[in-house]
């Protein structure tokens, strides 16, 4: 499936990887996916990556849907309920994104990427033989620690397979895994945690996902790093010191992940408390809840996050500023939306506008990551990639998803909310896209100048 040249190619091939193209050039130069590989390698590694991609996110999302059954197996509380979505994922989560985001851009990616699917996919298995709140704080862990190394290494395996003007578009194919994955594990999720019961959802899942190990074993191969003109590159990452001084010298990465960081908590606090306020509000069960997840989480956020990459892809070519331009619309675009969903007194209401508010605030994605692997050098990708998930799961998962939970159980037992405190809660957290929108913006002032120089750097480079 994946053959084709491999980095040791033929100087022949290294000067066709190495010629500089220009706009319109008809020759196959114009229209290579990565040095110098096939059009069907290329595509086949984005298979492998997006379908290991969208495990990671089926394993990490079952829980927010299965957990109406074991909130009520197990007698928790909705402060409960946002450490297990949250805080227990999101600590081991942060702690080792950064570390293992160093490590693979030194060391080979592929087994580094089939240890952690193993630990990730095990430990989901393993929830299924969960006995109380304890048990199920550490397993969840034990997933964060495996998944803490999947993006990462996924991103910059595409920023390696994909030249740059073909990179938004794989990194949004690449991002509808998130919704993909959501739509499967919520839709599946709760599809069988009501015919087999929640434990049995996790040990089947669980046991799917590791059978994708011999898949990337066999058919997936490992690119060599490429610089931001597509040549091979072979220089070392520099001191981590230096490598976080680069970031945040990159005023558009800068703004960009805090920008993400923000997003991320609105979009995550929907993701890990529609379930229990469609339960709770309409009275629905679980199976009802995932289908409901799915089309609005899953189908309507992969075609905003695929839709996202293509038009950031096209636009920014035009103008670089698109890049961060695309985000700061749809991150305003998402407030209305969601507080539409959230405060509609009628289930097809909300249901619509779930539908628009899951594909704006998807779109962010795919350009936060493409600007940041157009201007970072090759060999600090995996390091970028883990810094700006990290960010996220700080902003988005650590603090939205415990804080959201706390401030429904405050409503609920100082103020008398009700049913009406989680949906209150929610609508309080969409104040984050309005700061994640001003800090697009503001990238947008730098990221025109910061890919000239990227490409000037990385044309001094090859001339040495």
């Amino acid at each position: 499936m994946f053959e084709g040249k491999n980095a040791n190619a033929a100087p022949a091939m290294m000067a066709w990887a190495d010629a500089p193209r220009t706009p319109g050039d008809a020759s196959p130069r114009a229209v290579r996916f990565g040095p110098p590989y096939s059009l069907w390698r290329c595509l086949g590694a984005l298979g492998i990556l997006l379908v290991i991609a969208v495990i990671n996110y089926v394993d990490r999302v079952t829980f927010h849907v299965l957990q109406v059954p074991i909130k009520a197996a197990f007698n928790l509380s909705d402060t409960q309920l946002g450490i297990l979505t949250g805080t227990a994922f999101s600590l081991p989560y942060i702690a080792f994104s950064i570390p293992m985001g160093r490590i693979a851009d030194y060391v080979n990616r592929k087994y580094m990427l089939m240890a952690a699917l193993v630990i990730w996919a095990g430990m989901t298995a393993a929830l299924g033989l969960a006995n109380g709140f304890g048990t199920l704080v550490v397993l969840r862990m034990g997933v964060a620690v495996g998944e803490a190394c999947c993006l990462p290494i996924i991103y910059s395996l595409i920023g390696d397979y994909f030249t740059s003007e073909k990179r938004s578009r794989a990194i949004a194919v690449l991002g509808t895994a998130t919704p993909l994955g959501s739509m499967i594990g919520l839709s599946a999720g709760g599809l069988l945690g009501d015919t087999l019961g929640w434990q049995a959802a996790f040990l089947i899942l669980g046991a799917l996902s590791l059978s994708m190990v011999p898949v990337l074993a066999l058919f997936f191969r490992e690119p060599a790093r490429s610089d931001a003109r597509g040549r091979i590159a072979t220089v070392k990452p520099p001191r981590l010191g230096r490598s976080i001084a680069l970031l945040w010298e990159l005023k558009s990465v800068r703004y960009g992940a805090i920008g993400a960081g923000f997003q991320a908590l609105t979009s995550l606090t929907i993701l890990h408390w529609s379930a229990p306020f469609y339960g709770r509000s309409y009275h629905l069960n679980i199976t009802e809840i995932g289908m409901i997840l799915g089309v609005t989480l899953g189908l309507a956020g992969g075609v905003g996050a695929l839709a996202g990459g293509f038009v950031v892809d096209k636009l920014g070519m035009r103008d670089r500023r698109w890049m961060m331009w695309v985000p700061t619309i749809t991150c305003f675009l998402t407030v209305p939306f969601a507080l539409v969903q959230f405060l509609a007194g009628s289930l097809s209401v909300s249901i619509a506008a779930g539908v628009f508010a899951a594909f704006v605030m998807s779109v962010y994605v795919p350009a936060v990551h493409a600007t940041a692997q157009l201007l970072v050098p090759s060999n600090l990708r995996a390091f970028t990639s883990a810094v700006i998930i990290t960010l996220t799961a700080v902003v988005g998962s650590a603090v939205g998803g415990a804080a959201v939970g706390a401030l429904s159980d405050l409503l609920t037992t100082r103020f008398a909310f009700g049913e009406d405190a989680l949906r209150a809660a929610v609508c309080v957290s969409l104040v984050a896209s309005l700061i994640a929108g001003i800090c697009f913006l503001r990238a947008s002032r730098f990221v025109a100048a910061e890919a000239r120089q990227a490409q000037q750097d990385a044309d001094a480079e090859g001339r040495e």
